[in-house]
Order: structure tokens, then C-alpha cells, then sequence
């Protein structure tokens, strides 16, 4: 394929599908911008089916070779993306959609895809076992992941909620100036949309991505009668061929089945399913009227939820799709795409339903809208939730699509601590944001509609209701709804790495809680400790322990490229593994017993956790302990990373034979949690050395320059003496160039690094003077004063 301008040229020249306009046109600095060149190419790849994801509103990425979603090495989708249509406050209708690309970041570097994974820190998700305060601010995932201080308490991304093995994170609108700019009739709506996506790598749910997005009115205009279309041009066939996407075909399904939990007993092990599903496939050829080569799979987009209110004045009572269409390339609209606003949002109210699939190959798209959402005011949101799912024929994709819906509808959890919610299946809270104007709900369950008014303010016992008439969703204390659960690795383990830990004088912020822990830094040596989190997690699926050791990542030579906050997936490597059941292998980085690493002397609990009806210890950090010497030198940057991994038993879908499969999380760590080895304390004055000496313009431990570190390298004074209080360089003409004490001794270059008030033996300067200059090349005088000794020596910069 041939990006151009104005559209996707074929082989052949001609225009391929649906004109697509490349928002990089007269735009700088593309690549820190939009999400759909490389190195900025984002793709769902832990699972069967891999797909591309963009920033720009558009799911798939038709700007590069690469296939937009990707399974058994054929074609299935061009791009897809939200329609969001609804009346201005001129009484017209109003369409903003993913294309043409009327969605798109800020022109700000800081508005790119960001990647997390169930486990990461700060991504933690309210379970009965973990909560999902992971900043102890009594707020629950209130920091979406963009890169932004969404509740402005000085932190970024500290507070959200990771899901599956994969999961892409990123924000777009409708009202850029560059959208306006590029595209002379678009009439923005004034909406933020955010979008996550989600993958697992597990047996049976790895063929589908599901979506979650979050649309929010930004603008100064109230918008009535608004749907939410997810609009899809699904192409199937092998890429390889010219017009492999002219002989599809397109329908839909309703699909009605009943699946069994293996997690509960009785009545409640049973789960009435109910799925919609749009979906396309690849038309047979015949040699003559239908070629361009066959490709197996059904691939579908799949409706899964949205926003709803309880007393219907905003949103719909009920979830439910209120519109299926599909259009082709040939023709006009109604057949043919809609082209203005008012017939993209003719569309999406259409409110029609097909009873008989597509029977003429072609060039199909097809959408899905919800709604209408009567009104939504300025800071108002809604969300939808949506899935691409794939299977070999209909009834593979229907299976998956099964898994999909099981996923998302998740489980129900005790969240509030109160037995009293959540019991006799009342599992909807219903609350009156206003009191004036109480909440009129209509028993679903009561043949007689009986009418309940409903005035509280907050959720407790009496607001709850059966508005779903099933005695099993609300049983057992349990009120609150977890969606998209799926089979996980354990979540990573807590650790001496994480600076958060450690206060200012050198000790943990709660000495009497972590009383083992200890900085990681060493001379010539990493010493790492953490505890044993990981092994009081189960399997949200299965609800078995599938807990079977860590293992232990590191990266080396990180330079700190522009714009990074932390190094990249494919810089860590593996350095340890520690297994319940050790493999006999050989090797320097072979599994290990995790006895050999267990602290047996520290054997004091923490506290105590209560999982199905059985209490486990939880222990501090120091239960586990490694010391990593392998190359460490002392000065340099190094990153480290605990996981925790878990082992799963599935039946190999080609060969029948049951296999056992390793489930792990993906190391990540962020700028302040670097590790720096570094000298011990001397014993005397010989003991001071300046590295390097002479400093020669560079070192090996050099990073890139960055507004806090603005030379991006630095000078060791190393070994100084024991208790010492005073650390002053002067030049040669006597000038006091820096005066410091043992509370500045941080490691420069690491910006906000808290472990670096740790490095009591070794001093780092960045060659800023006290004034905030650079200093000049030349010889220069130290001065350590400790006690009982005064030491002096000389170093030498050349510039």
C-alpha cells in the first residue's frame, strides 16, 4: 500500500475503501504527536489476534504495512473508531467520528498511547484482597494514564486501574484547531474522549480486544439526543492481494446462551448470556465473480455496555443497542456511506435492526450506536464498552465471543466492607444527586411495575435494588460490580526499589511497619528485598493459587532519551529466577528454589489476609532477599524490576494434549526509581578519590540532558569519611564554587530519586555551580570536613 495525501492508493492506483485524510499534513515533529509511525506504533500482541492501535481515534493503523488486526497471518480490519453524534444548541445535528479524523491528540508530546498491564504499580484494582487506593487518598482510580496530574496531588499516574496483560491507554478530542484546520466542514461538539483497550495472553480469552471509553463533555454546550456509534470498515482477506477487501460479507447476530462459573455452586453457577455482534467474513472465491484469495476467520465488533440512569432523564434505563447498519462503497447513502453529519447521524438514530445477514459480496462497513442519551451538560460523561473479537467461522467466533462477554461482566465484589449491601440480589445503588428530585425506579421483578421512590444521597443498605431480577449479582455482602476480569499473573511484589518507601532521614516513613527494609544500593553490589504480596492473589477465573516464584530484570546503559520517563520493554533482561518447584537447568540466570532467597530470621507477619474463608500471612518487605554483583559498577544507572509469575494447565488447541502455560507480568519502572551503586564510606582521608579525574567533557554514566539535570552528567567524590559534615569546591583562584552537606548527597542526573539521600559515602555534583553555571574547564580544590580530619585534594575538568 501507498500513503498518499488525499487517501490509501492500492497497487493498482486506484483509491482503496474510504478516503483517509493523514492528520500529519503540515504538521512538525510528527512522530511526537501522532501515535501511527514509528517508533510510536502501538499494538495489541499478547493474545491470537493483534491489532493496531492509534491516538487518533482510529483503531487499526492504515498508514502503515503492518496488518490492522492480524490472525493466522490474514486481514481483517482497515480502521475503526467512535461516531459521536448529537444536537447542538443551534437545534442541528453535529457528527464527530474517528474518519475522517476529526479526533486527535493536543500537538503536545505528553498526549501519546501509554502501555500498563494488570500488576503495575499504581495500576492496582479494588479486589476483596488488594485495594485500589494506591495512593491512600481514599479516592479509588481516580487518575486516568496520560501522562497528567489528573487530581493534582503533585503525583502522575499513581492512581488507575490496569487491566489484563496488555492494556493501551490514550486521550483524543473533537474540537483541535488542527481538526478544524484540515477538514473545513467539521463543527466540533466540545468532547474529550479517553480510551482504553485491553488484551489477555490466557488460553480461551485471547482472541478479542475490549474497549472502554469514557466520552466528557469539555465544551460550554448542553448536548441533547446524543448516540455513540462505533463504526467499523472490516476488511477480510489476505493483504497480499489486490481488492482483497471488495468480496466481504456482513451480518449479525444475536446470540442467547448460558455458560456455567466453575467459581460458584447451584443456581448462581448458571450465567443467562445475552451478546450482539456485527461482524464480517471473507466471501469464498469462485474463480470467477468472487477472487482475491480466502482467509477463515469471522471477525466481529461486539456491543457490550454504556452509561444508564436509573430515573431515564440522561442516559437510557437500560443497556441495549439502538441502532445495527451497515453501508458499502458502492452507491449512495442510505445504501452507500454516509457522507455529511446529518446523514452519519441519520444513521446512528436509525434505530434499525437487520433480520437477514448481507448476501452480496462487497466492500462493507458496519456500525453499532447506542442512545440516545438525552442530555449531556458541560462536564457530564458517559462511557461504552465495545470488543473486537475473531474465530475460525461463525461458531468460533461466537465462542470467543462468549469468553469476551464473561470477561467483561466480571465479578461482583465486597468493596464497602458492609454485609448489609449487597444481599437478596440487590446489586444497583440507586442515589438522588439532587433531593429535590428523588428517583422514581419501577420493580422489574413485580409483575404489578410497583413504583419506589428513591431520595438518598449516598449508597447505603436501603438504596440498593434488584433492578436486574437476578438473585445472584448482589449476594453475600458483595454491592459492587468489577468489570473486565480475566486469568492474570500475580501482581508484582512490593519493594526496596520503590523511593516512595523511604523518608528523608535516611528510614522508612513507618519504621515500625517496615522494619526490614533497607536502600538497595551497595559498593559494586545491589541488594534487593521485597515481600510476599504476589502469593496471596488467585486467579480471578478459577479462584486457584497459581503463584509459582519471580523473577528478577534489570537494564543496563540507560541514557535517558528525550521525552522518556523510564526505560523501554525491550531494555530489560532477565538476571534471577525463583521458583516453588525449580526446573533443573543450567546456567547463571536457571530457576532457583525460592527458599534460597527467603529470610526465615524474618519471620515477624505483618497482618493477616482472609481469602475464601482462610487466613494467610502478609509479610514486610525484607521476607525475600538477592544481592545482585554481576557487573555493577559503581556510579551508573541501573533499573530493576520484580515480577511475579504463575502457572496455568490448558488443552493445546492442535494437538488436544493438556499443557501447562506461564503466566507473567512485564517489568516497567519510571525515572526515580533508579538504582545507583555506589562507594562505602571510607576510613580516612586517603580514601577520597574524584571520578573521573581528569573529567575529560564525558563518562560512561552520562545521561541526556532534561530540564532538571541540565548537564545530564556528573563527578563522584567518593569514600568520604565516616560522619562526615561538610563538602566545599573552590577553584584555583579561590572562588567557592559549592558548599554541601550529607543532606544534598543525592544522586545527580536522577532528578527526583529519594534513594539518593541514601548515598552517605559518596557525593555526585552535576558541574553547576551555586550560582547555576556551568563550570569552566580548569583545576579545582575540595575540601571534606569530618571529624578529627580535614581533607584536601584536586580534580581537573577539561572542556
Amino acid at each position: 500500500m501507498i500513503v498518499t495525501a488525499g487517501g490509501l492508493l492500492s497497487s493498482s492506483g486506484a483509491i482503496a475503501r474510504m478516503d483517509l485524510n493523514n492528520p500529519a499534513n503540515g504538521a512538525r515533529d510528527i512522530h511526537a504527536i501522532y501515535a501511527i509511525r514509528d517508533p510510536y506504533i502501538f499494538t495489541h500482541n499478547v493474545g491470537q489476534l493483534t491489532l493496531q492501535i492509534t491516538n487518533i481515534g482510529i483503531i487499526g493503523n492504515p498508514f502503515i504495512d503492518e496488518l490492522s488486526a492480524g490472525w493466522r497471518g490474514g486481514e481483517y480490519l482497515y480502521l475503526g473508531g467512535l461516531w459521536l453524534g448529537a444536537i447542538g444548541e443551534d437545534q442541528e445535528p453535529h457528527v464527530s467520528s474517528a474518519l475522517p479524523i476529526e479526533l486527535r491528540p493536543s500537538l503536545l508530546p505528553i498526549d501519546t498511547i501509554y502501555e500498563s498491564y494488570e500488576g503495575i504499580r499504581g495500576g492496582n484494582r479494588n479486589t476483596e484482597a488488594v485495594t485500589a487506593d494506591d495512593d491512600s487518598d481514599d479516592l479509588d482510580d481516580e487518575d486516568f494514564q496520560n501522562g497528567k496530574d489528573d487530581d493534582f496531588d503533585g503525583q502522575i499516574d499513581e492512581d488507575f486501574s490496569a487491566i489484563g496483560q496488555q492494556m493501551f491507554s490514550c486521550e483524543y478530542r473533537d474540537n483541535t484547531v488542527e481538526a478544524s484546520n484540515q477538514l473545513n466542514d467539521h463543527r466540533p461538539l466540545g468532547l474529550l474522549v479517553r480510551q482504553r483497550s485491553f488484551q489477555w495472553a490466557t488460553a480461551d480469552i485471547n482472541e478479542f480486544v475490549g474497549f472502554d471509553f469514557e466520552v466528557i463533555n469539555i465544551g460550554d454546550q448542553r448536548l441533547k439526543d446524543m448516540f455513540i456509534g462505533f463504526n467499523v470498515d472490516a476488511d477480510a482477506g489476505p493483504k497480499s492481494m489486490n481488492n482483497y477487501w471488495v468480496d466481504d460479507l456482513v451480518g449479525f447476530i444475536r446470540v442467547d446462551t448460558l455458560a456455567v462459573d466453575p467459581n460458584r455452586s447451584g443456581q448462581c453457577a448458571r450465567q443467562q448470556l445475552s451478546m450482539d455482534i456485527a461482524y464480517v467474513w471473507d466471501a469464498p472465491d469462485n474463480g470467477t465473480t468472487i477472487v482475491g484469495g480466502d482467509v477463515p476467520g469471522y471477525f466481529g465488533g461486539m456491543f457490550l455496555g454504556h452509561t444508564t440512569d436509573p430515573a431515564g432523564v440522561k442516559a437510557p434505563l437500560r443497556v441495549g443497542l439502538s441502532t445495527v447498519r451497515w453501508t458499502s462503497s458502492t452507491g449512495s447513502y442510505p445504501q452507500g456511506d454516509p457522507r455529511t453529519d446529518a446523514e452519519r447521524y441519520d444513521l446512528l438514530s436509525s434505530r434499525n435492526i437487520p433480520t437477514r445477514n448481507a448476501n452480496k459480496p462487497d466492500d462493507y462497513r458496519f456500525t453499532l450506536s447506542a442512545g440516545p442519551f438525552l442530555q449531556l451538560d458541560p462536564g457530564d460523561k458517559l462511557v461504552f464498552q465495545t470488543a473486537f473479537v475473531i474465530g475460525e467461522g461463525l461458531d468460533g467466533m461466537t465462542e470467543n465471543a462468549v469468553n469476551a462477554q464473561r470477561v467483561f461482566d466480571g465479578q461482583y465484589l465486597d468493596v464497602d466492607g458492609n454485609p448489609d449491601t449487597g444481599v437478596d440480589g440487590e446489586e444497583r445503588c440507586l442515589i438522588a444527586a439532587d433531593p429535590r428530585f428523588p428517583v422514581m425506579w419501577d420493580d422489574p421483578c413485580d409483575t404489578l411495575m410497583t413504583s419506589v421512590t428513591i431520595n438518598f444521597r449516598t449508597c447505603v443498605p436501603a438504596a440498593y435494588v434488584d433492578d436486574d431480577c437476578n438473585p445472584c449479582t448482589g449476594e453475600s455482602g458483595k454491592e459492587s460490580l468489577l468489570n473486565w476480569v480475566g486469568t492474570t499473573a500475580p501482581p508484582p511484589p512490593l519493594s526496596n526499589t520503590n523511593p516512595d518507601l523511604y523518608g528523608d532521614e535516611n528510614a522508612p516513613q513507618a519504621p515500625n511497619v517496615e522494619v526490614y527494609l533497607s536502600a538497595p544500593q551497595g559498593d559494586r553490589r545491589v541488594i534487593l528485598q521485597w515481600d510476599n504480596v504476589s502469593e496471596l492473589s488467585r486467579d480471578p477465573i478459577s479462584g486457584r493459587d497459581i503463584f509459582e516464584g519471580y523473577k528478577i530484570w534489570r537494564v543496563d546503559n540507560w541514557q535517558r532519551p528525550e521525552g522518556s520517563i523510564g526505560p523501554t520493554p525491550q531494555e530489560w533482561m532477565q538476571v534471577a529466577e525463583f521458583r516453588k518447584n525449580p526446573r533443573d537447568k543450567l546456567g547463571s540466570n536457571s530457576p532457583r528454589s525460592l527458599r534460597r532467597v527467603l529470610q526465615t530470621h524474618r519471620d515477624t507477619p505483618k497482618d493477616t489476609v482472609r481469602i475464601e474463608n482462610q487466613d494467610f500471612y502478609r509479610y514486610f518487605i525484607g521476607r525475600y532477599e538477592w544481592q545482585d554483583s554481576s557487573g555493577i559498577t559503581n556510579g551508573k544507572i541501573y533499573f530493576y524490576a520484580i515480577t511475579a509469575f504463575g502457572l496455568q494447565t490448558r488443552r493445546n488447541p492442535v494437538t488436544g494434549l493438556l499443557e501447562t502455560i506461564e503466566l507473567g507480568g512485564s517489568p516497567t519502572a519510571v525515572q526515580k526509581e533508579v538504582v545507583v551503586a555506589s562507594w562505602k564510606s571510607g576510613s580516612g582521608c586517603k580514601a577520597v578519590k574524584v571520578v573521573p579525574n581528569p573529567y575529560r567533557g564525558g563518562a560512561d554514566w552520562d545521561l541526556e540532558p532534561s530540564d532538571c539535570d541540565p548537564t545530564g552528567t556528573k563527578i563522584a567524590i567518593r569514600s568520604l569519611p565516616v560522619g562526615w559534615t561538610s563538602l566545599k569546591i573552590y577553584s584555583l583562584a579561590g572562588d567557592l564554587i559549592i558548599d554541601a552537606d550529607p543532606t544534598d548527597s543525592r544522586v545527580v542526573g536522577t532528578c527526583d530519586n529519594s534513594l539518593g539521600n541514601l548515598q552517605s559515602g559518596s557525593f555526585y555534583w552535576d558541574m553547576i555551580t551555586r550560582s547555576g553555571q556551568n563550570v569552566v574547564a580548569g583545576i579545582y580544590l575540595y575540601v571534606v570536613e569530618a571529624p578529627g580530619s580535614t581533607c584536601r585534594g584536586r580534580f581537573v575538568i577539561i572542556r
